[in-house]
């Protein structure tokens, strides 16, 4: 027979043990919290850096809705991936639409910012594998040709326009290279495209999946 020290023994432990899980599932939930809430606080920020400061006069929240099925070919996605609606003061000032296509050495992702009138705001290019010192000047930090998007809209450049000088486009190349602009270019168009099918049909009409405050 286990005697009334044992007993009591075995009676500690199993205690001990079930409290230890209790503090270890209660620091988990709480640190999974923290990383959810951080995650989406840098998500934001990244986010805003494509927003500039006249568009950003007081509260702000961000909505991230899933991109449609039949856009996903024009945008090069191949799952879903979230677009982003920006609010001030609970009014639509900018959409954020993801692109993604293929330069010289892999995929080149970028996100274009559209006002309301169907306005380019920025271009950034957020991943790829281009080569160092002539396809990595799509990057702003390392070059400003990216910035030529900015006011671009479906209005002030045709169909025909949407290409590189030397395919007879309205936009520059960089020496060297022409596999990476020419992309970029590209589906800067498929995202103003996209952009203007958003602010014409309404985005309250599609699936809203987060909110980020």
């Amino acid at each position: 027979m286990i005697s009334q020290a044992s007993q009591r023994s075995i009676v500690v432990i199993s205690v001990t043990a079930a409290l230890l899980m209790l503090v270890l599932v209660l620091v988990h939930s709480l640190t999974r919290e923290i990383i959810y809430s951080n995650t989406l606080s840098s998500k934001k920020e990244k986010l805003l850096e494509l927003i500039p400061k006249r568009y950003r006069t007081g509260d702000i929240h961000i909505e991230s809705l899933s991109v449609p099925k039949a856009h996903w070919t024009s945008l090069g996605l191949e799952n879903s991936i979230n677009y982003h609606v920006v609010n001030n003061f609970g009014i639509p000032v900018a959409v954020i639409i993801p692109a993604i296509g293929k330069g010289y050495s892999g995929n080149i992702k970028i996100l274009v910012s559209i006002d309301m009138r169907g306005s380019i705001i920025f271009v950034r290019v957020t991943s790829h594998q281009e080569t160092p010192g002539l396809g990595d000047q799509i990057e702003i930090t390392k070059s400003q040709w990216i910035s030529q998007f900015s006011g671009r809209s479906l209005s002030n450049t045709t169909e025909a326009d949407w290409g590189l000088i030397s395919d007879e486009g309205a936009f520059d190349s960089f020496t060297g290279a022409t596999i990476t602009p020419r992309t970029v270019v590209r589906q800067v168009f498929a995202a103003l495209n996209f952009g203007y099918t958003i602010l014409n049909r309404g985005h309250d009409s599609l699936k809203k999946v987060e909110g980020m405050n």
